[in-house]
């Protein structure tokens, strides 16, 4: 074991939201009771937890080593109670440790390197095998441009179905040839994956199509726990047909309080936009919404029946909205407008409205900034949009902190 001033200097360099005394003793006391621990090294911290490295004697393996502050009065509670409160809040912990000590206020888990990386840190799919799948909590995936033939797609999938734990998932498949039956595969595979919190998904390019996507929406729907979904589906010769039922099942996740969709260069049309209203406003826990709708053909129809709903999700604080590229006029601007405004509590709207007809639909913009309530930065792209009127803009507003209207390359 180390010597006094060695881990004294291990215990004041780790930086974290507990007392550096109390791990300097606690290092000590944990090397006289368990003489198991041949030494310690100081590995990594957190706010609530340093974590150590140390040879176990006993199984003849490097372990780690991980300190949380119980917080529990020792005289108050039995060991095996301060165990089972802290198991509550550090579940996830408790779940992939092998051994569970308790020394004054401390408790202290104990893993093997294997157990600890898994659930600890991001993982490469280059690392999993059948033994350690189930101990991934965190997943990158990043096969960008590659040309992925079924055999693969199916090995990909194998593995997804596999990590049953995974809490989130960067999948990066931009431009891989997957096609519709490749989609189908990865879907099915994610349905496995219940507990997932965060996923990004790239499918960028990828030959879809609306019966791909559908699928994708089907089996995204079984994942109850999502609060955070990205999907980049640019490019995927998407209609109006496929995104109805694709957003008909996203709806389903009613735990999302975060969710950004890219669909630009997709033939969604008016009915397309209509459809992803209604499914929207299903999401009722919604805090950030990112709608990339451009080259679209979205008219005046489509984005007025897409604003009525949006208009409707009361908890939204972020909206980022880019609707260039359509054939929106000064009409569907204004509907738009009108509703937008109805979202009380909203901090941060972008709008990029670049390469439509609005005209001189901006004398909106004038009359109804007043009724945002909470709203702090702005931030409206107009530009090419047959302005011939560059009015001076009179906008009162007293939460703002940030404006910024673009017409023609000009700051308004």
């Amino acid at each position: 074991m180390k010597n006094c001033q060695q881990l004294k200097r291990i215990a004041l360099n780790s930086f974290c939201n507990i007392d550096k005394q109390s791990i300097y003793n606690i290092i000590q006391r944990l090397g006289q009771l368990k003489e198991e621990y041949q030494y310690f090294e100081y590995f990594e911290n957190d706010f609530n937890s340093v974590t150590f490295t140390s040879f176990n004697s006993k199984i003849q393996e490097n372990v780690v080593l991980k300190f949380f502050c119980s917080e529990f009065n020792s005289l108050k509670y039995s060991d095996d109670q301060q165990l089972r409160l802290i198991r509550e809040t550090n579940s996830i912990e408790y779940k992939y440790s092998q051994k569970q000590i308790i020394v004054d206020q401390f408790l202290i888990y104990e893993f093997t390197f294997l157990k600890y990386a898994m659930y600890e840190r991001i993982v490469l799919p280059e690392e999993l095998n059948n033994s350690n799948c189930s101990f991934v909590r965190n997943l990158l995936i990043n096969k960008h441009q590659f040309n992925i033939e079924m055999q693969g797609i199916k090995k990909l999938g194998n593995l997804l179905s596999k990590c049953s734990n995974l809490i989130n998932l960067d999948l990066f498949l931009f431009w891989c040839k997957i096609g519709i039956e490749g989609i189908k595969v990865i879907a099915r595979s994610l349905s496995n994956c219940v507990k997932l919190n965060c996923l990004n998904i790239d499918l960028q390019a990828n030959h879809l199509g609306s019966e791909g996507i559908s699928q994708l929406g089907k089996n995204l729907s079984e994942c109850q726990n999502l609060q955070v979904l990205n999907l980049l589906l640019c490019q995927n010769q998407i209609t109006s047909q496929g995104i109805r039922s694709f957003i008909y099942q996203i709806s389903k996740c009613n735990k999302l309080k975060s969710l950004g969709i890219n669909l630009q260069n997709n033939s969604i049309g008016q009915q397309g936009a209509e459809e992803i209203g209604k499914g929207i406003v299903k999401l009722g826990n919604l805090i950030t919404l990112s709608l990339n709708l451009s080259k679209c053909f979205i008219n005046d129809v489509g984005i007025s029946i897409f604003a009525q709903n949006l208009s409707k999700c009361q908890n939204l604080e972020m909206l980022q909205l880019n609707l260039s590229f359509n054939n929106i006029t000064h009409s569907g601007f204004g509907l738009l407008w009108y509703e937008i405004r109805n979202c009380q509590k909203l901090l941060k709207l972008e709008l990029n409205l670049e390469n439509n007809q609005i005209g001189n639909g901006t004398v909106y913009l004038t009359k109804s900034f007043i009724n945002f309530r909470n709203l702090e930065y702005v931030h409206i792209n107009l530009e090419n949009n047959f302005i011939t009127n560059r009015q001076q803009f009179c906008i009162k507003c007293q939460c703002l902190k940030g404006l910024r209207i673009v017409i023609a390359k000009f700051l308004a």
